[in-house]
């Protein structure tokens, strides 16, 4: 029903002349710099804006194109855009793969209700991968991914890294007596928490170093977390957490830090992972996912089983975060210039342009 209501009103409001034709609809707009996709949005409208190209999220008529976040309010909606000649553009969020797809701490109705609503995510997702004029993957790593699971696109497609604001996120010079590791994104997986904890702990065994946490943890993750400091009650004032810092200030607390832990399993193209590269801090990964496409040799990437956070695993990156603080100058300077070369959010701009505006 929600879907319906969306749609007509995209139907009524349609009949409205709207004479920019350097227009591009978009019926999501998140709030700005909130989660993956509203820092996206957020990033996009600035630049495209200065090219005199609009996101206009209520009126169809006089776009050259829809860009359509994770999924389309339905198959009306996109025959209502080829009815007028709108391209329909895809950008390619996550989903659900099998491994995640229930949660089995759940109780039995609340997981009946998460695995319906996640078969309807990823049902929508596959019908508008197949019906949308043009699909845009965050990497290889979500081509291959959905591919497998949802519907094998062979034409009309593009791989567009997200872009990041390197006038923003630069490096910063600040003296820091010790070296400091970062944890930074939402934390919402129990295992990913302990096990970044653990790499801490052994790393700091052969090192003396800190611990920066930066971004909201849910009740679980914040549980475990301190949990965790009362067993290992020694390394507490070792540690500095932050839930919440604002997009100003995120540079220069990163840059507070020398090397990143993102060992999240199955990211696509995590913003965090090119913030922290942009401000010329190395990044240690696992290599099932699309990061590993975005570090490549500024950092490190750990041979892993997907979303297996063992012992064995926390060792080779405890292993590998001392390999780099070794070599700690030229991993820095290798982030830099990594994102300087091909994660520019200028270079993503004109990607989506090309697509959006140029290309109809």
């Amino acid at each position: 029903m929600k879907s319906f209501i969306k749609q007509f009103i995209i139907y009524i409001l349609s009949f409205i002349p709207f004479k920019n034709t350097n227009s591009i609809f978009t019926s999501l707009f998140s709030k700005q710099h909130s989660g993956g996709p509203g820092r996206f949005l957020y990033n996009l409208n600035a630049g495209l804006s200065k090219q005199n190209i609009d996101l206009n999220r209520f009126f169809l008529s006089g776009c050259k194109s829809a860009l359509i976040l994770s999924n389309s309010p339905g198959d009306f909606f996109l025959k209502l855009c080829h009815k007028k000649n709108i391209l329909t553009v895809l950008r390619v969020d996550g989903f659900y793969p099998p491994n995640i797809f229930n949660d089995k701490k759940n109780t039995a109705d609340d997981a009946r209700q998460l695995t319906k609503y996640r078969q309807n995510i990823n049902l929508r997702m596959k019908q508008d991968i197949e019906l949308c004029k043009y699909v845009i993957y965050q990497s290889q790593f979500s081509k291959n991914m959905a591919d497998k699971y949802l519907y094998q696109r062979s034409n009309n497609y593009s791989i567009i890294y997200n872009g990041v604001n390197t006038k923003h996120f630069k490096p910063v010079n600040q003296s820091h007596e010790n070296i400091q590791l970062l944890m930074l994104g939402t934390w919402r997986d129990v295992d990913l928490m302990i096990s970044s904890l653990n790499v801490f702990q052994l790393t700091n065994n052969k090192q003396n170093v800190t611990l920066k946490i930066i971004g909201p943890m849910t009740k679980k993750v914040s549980a475990v977390f301190t949990r965790w400091l009362e067993l290992n009650h020694i390394l507490r004032k070792k540690i500095n957490r932050k839930d919440n810092v604002a997009y100003a200030d995120l540079p220069s607390e990163i840059a507070e830090c020398d090397i990143s832990l993102h060992l999240k399993s199955g990211d696509w193209c995590p913003n965090a992972v090119l913030e922290t590269l942009s401000c010329g801090i190395p990044v240690i990964c696992q290599n099932h996912g699309g990061t590993k496409e975005l570090v490549e040799t500024a950092g490190i990437i750990v041979d892993s089983e997907p979303f297996i956070y063992d012992k064995e695993f926390e060792q080779r990156c405890a292993k590998e975060t001392l390999q780099v603080l070794a070599d700690l100058n030229n991993y820095k300077l290798r982030a830099r210039e990594l994102i300087i070369k091909k994660f520019s959010l200028e270079q993503m701009i004109q990607q989506y342009k090309q697509i959006l505006i140029d290309a109809t």
